[in-house]
């Protein structure tokens, strides 16, 4: 006899990289899905609607009973100017779908009494309205998918628990600062003099930060339009908001192939704009904005390192009181050291949560290392 009581349970090994990477496939793979529904689906939706407003226009009202044709009138009036939907396919389904929720309710509210009688002259109308709703529904199906929405969940707890991770990491800095921080009787010229290099190297380094920056920004301003001209001759979709969407792997490659085709002519540009365009896609299908990117990371670091060290030298140079200056330190010492604490309680809730959300996608224990 076997006792299934004691089998060991499955379990899998992740780091938070594999965790994100992994969400992002299956969110990744929803959308794909959701594109294909409304691609091989949009030509019927728009004719399960046509079919339903031409019902609704040759409703024979005049062959209801009486007490049924103003809440006909109504229901025909209110339709008429109800299916105002917009051109484009992801936004037309999901219009689609808002409009056939409230149309549901609204039937069950105002106009109860004319479909719970439900007249033979309503069958059109209720035939092209059942296209309608099954197709919303499957829509639905696709869009509230439980295991993505799922994965939505881990996606968005993984960048929670970064964040605090981030944070207490800061605050830990924080406080080996403050145990460093030897507190001297009298103030000596020589903080003056290593507060003004400080600020001085600051200025530097946020001018630096600055260039590299604008660099980006002008980069990706002078090529979005091209690329995404490209995008739409080949049907991709891209979304270049981000500095860090430069460095996708398909956005440079649109950019190399957006650059063969400016200098083919088939995407035409000002001859004003036309070499800063070349070197700007350039630019992107290079190794380069990767250096510029890691070089802005290692300055944005300097410059809080820079603001940290600066803010404690101040804190010396403000206070001729050595005594107040310790029980100021200790003070902020106990505070820091309080939001370390409640840092890695609300992490390890976070962790907790992580974990039970994947085990129940996943259907086995999770160790995340």
């Amino acid at each position: 006899m076997r006792f299934s009581l004691f089998r060991k349970k499955k379990v899998m090994e992740m780091t938070m990289d594999d965790i994100v990477n992994l969400s992002r496939e299956k969110i990744n793979e929803n959308e794909r899905r959701l594109d294909e529904f409304i691609d091989s689906n949009y030509p019927q939706a728009k004719s399960a609607v046509s079919d339903f407003i031409l019902e609704v226009e040759s409703l024979g009202i005049e062959f209801l009973h009486p007490r049924l044709r103003g809440v006909a009138k109504n229901f025909v009036s209110a339709m008429k100017s109800y299916w105002n939907l917009p051109s484009d396919k992801r936004e037309y389904f999901y219009s689609l779908s808002e409009k056939s929720s409230k149309l549901a309710v609204s039937i069950g509210k105002n106009y109860r009494i004319l479909f719970a009688v439900n007249p033979p002259e309503l069958e059109g109308v209720n035939t092209a309205m059942k296209k309608i709703f099954s197709l919303v529904n499957e829509y639905n199906s696709i869009v509230g998918d439980r295991e993505t929405n799922g994965w939505r969940r881990v996606l968005r707890i993984t960048e929670e628990i970064r964040e605090m991770e981030s944070k207490i990491e800061k605050e830990e800095k924080r406080l080996l600062e403050l145990n460093e921080i030897e507190v001297e009787d009298n103030i000596s010229d020589s903080h003056k003099n290593e507060l003004k290099a400080l600020k001085e190297e600051l200025s530097k380094t946020k001018k630096g930060c600055e260039k590299i920056e604008s660099k980006i920004q002008k980069v990706m301003a002078i090529t979005r339009k091209p690329i995404r001209i490209y995008a739409h001759m080949v049907g991709e979709n891209i979304v270049l908001n981000k500095m860090t969407d430069i460095m996708n792997p398909k956005i440079k490659t649109m950019a190399e192939k957006t650059l063969e085709e400016v200098v083919k002519g088939s995407i035409r540009i000002k001859d004003s704009q036309r070499k800063e365009t070349i070197e700007s896609l350039k630019y992107i299908s290079s190794d380069e904005p990767e250096k510029m990117y890691e070089n802005l990371i290692d300055l944005k670091k300097r410059i809080n390192d820079l603001n940290s060290k600066i803010k404690t030298l101040e804190s010396i140079m403000k206070s001729k009181d050595p005594e107040k200056l310790r029980r100021e330190i200790e003070k902020e010492k106990s505070s820091v050291e309080s939001n370390i604490q409640s840092l890695k309680s609300d992490l390890h809730q976070k962790m907790t949560e992580l974990k039970g959300i994947l085990q129940e996608i996943l259907g086995c224990e999770v160790v995340i290392k």
